[in-house]
């Protein structure tokens, strides 16, 4: 990846690419426990950690 990616794209991008795809096969394959915690439980975990950055952002702008 770019040198000049911030925080919060590289969580997105691990969301997209790392999360999304463990939750996509797991499902393929049978294999919901899989699918829950290592896909969709990570997806929520990055998202609440994004929107915790996002209103960390907004609060320090004044918005």
């Amino acid at each position: 990846m770019d040198r000049n990616v911030s925080y919060i794209e590289q969580v997105l991008f691990g969301i997209y690419m790392k999360h999304r795809m463990r939750a996509y096969q797991a499902f393929f394959h049978v294999s919901p426990d899989y699918a829950y915690w290592y896909g969709w439980a990570m997806v929520t975990k990055d998202l609440g950690e994004t929107r915790e950055i996002v209103r960390q952002i907004k609060a320090s702008h004044g918005k």
